[in-house]
């Protein structure tokens, strides 16, 4: 092996992702890296980049894996910025979709699956990866009804929305003996576009478990002109009541201002507002207390 001042600068001569044999091409040993700032990534897998993000690490492994290698449920979807419960947020395993019949030596950072898609994979970043519809309907036997309601919710944002309603209920009905496939259907029940937020979906659940029918999701109110002034959480308008998560500690005067402002403008038009915060939640039979009490008061008027 040549010294390594004769070697072309590492830095310019490997990739950004590069295996052992290519370091040795370049002159570098990663076990030896003379001050080097060369990261292993996974197996036989290293990087001069600082620092390693979590895109970097799942490229990392989809070179480990081979170029068969698509990016698989809990992974496609942190690679989207999807909001995901705790315990598959914080889950640090690359899943990845193998599509070959042969696996490779078997990796505690990277977990690999056997499944056949109904949709094709998606371009992203430099890889393929499972459209976040697929994903959603990949991570259903690993989650709770109503935690697979709120990824479901999350992909269907009203801003920046990555699907619809109509694209998971395309993949639940053409599926058949896919492990989840029953908490999926159920789901799907519950599942609404246009949501803003977690808490949200939450508060929504609750009413819904507490016996209250489900409300309409960020329903626009309009003035006068037809102009839309707000959107509010949740609401039933035929009793013209809204449910309002609110999950902010610490308001300014100039916010405090306009919530106020916005309170009377629609309690003008006879809108009566449920407002919830963050500590309410731990008594979920109190909120739906509250929205029974101003759904029946609304009958009685």
């Amino acid at each position: 092996m040549k010294p390594i001042a004769d070697v072309v600068e590492p830095a310019q001569a490997l990739p950004e992702l590069f295996t052992h044999a290519q370091a040795d091409l370049a002159g570098l040993r990663p076990e030896r890296p003379h001050g080097r700032p060369i990261t292993r990534i996974t197996r036989d897998v290293y990087t001069l980049r600082q620092p390693v993000d979590y895109p970097l690490r799942v490229r990392a492994a989809c070179l480990a894996l081979g170029s068969d290698s698509i990016v698989h449920g809990v992974t496609a979807l942190r690679l989207r910025g999807v909001d995901l419960p705790r315990r598959l947020q914080e889950d640090e395993r690359v899943h990845v979709l193998r599509t070959k019949r042969t696996f490779p030596a078997m990796r505690d950072d990277i977990c690999s699956h056997r499944d056949r898609l109904q949709v094709g994979p998606e371009a992203l970043g430099g890889l393929w990866v499972t459209t976040a519809a697929e994903a959603w309907l990949q991570i259903a036997n690993q989650v709770s009804i109503d935690a697979l309601v709120h990824v479901g919710d999350a992909l269907m944002r009203r801003e920046h929305a990555l699907s619809r309603l109509s694209d998971l209920t395309a993949l639940v009905e053409h599926s058949h003996r896919r492990p989840g496939i029953r908490k999926a259907r159920a789901a799907l029940l519950l599942c609404r576009e246009g949501t803003d937020s977690w808490p949200e979906t939450t508060v929504r659940l609750l009413l819904v478990r507490g016996g209250l029918p489900c409300p309409t999701v960020n329903l626009p109110i309009t003035d006068e002109t037809g102009r839309i002034v707000y959107y509010l959480d949740m609401a039933y308008p035929a009793q013209r009541v809204a449910v309002e998560y609110d999950g902010r500690y610490h308001v300014d005067d100039a916010t405090r201002v306009r919530d106020l402002s916005r309170r009377r403008w629609l309690e003008d038009r006879s809108w009566r507002l449920v407002s919830v915060a963050a500590p309410d939640l731990r008594d979920p039979a109190g909120i739906v207390a509250s929205v029974r009490l101003a759904l029946s008061s609304d009958a009685r008027s």
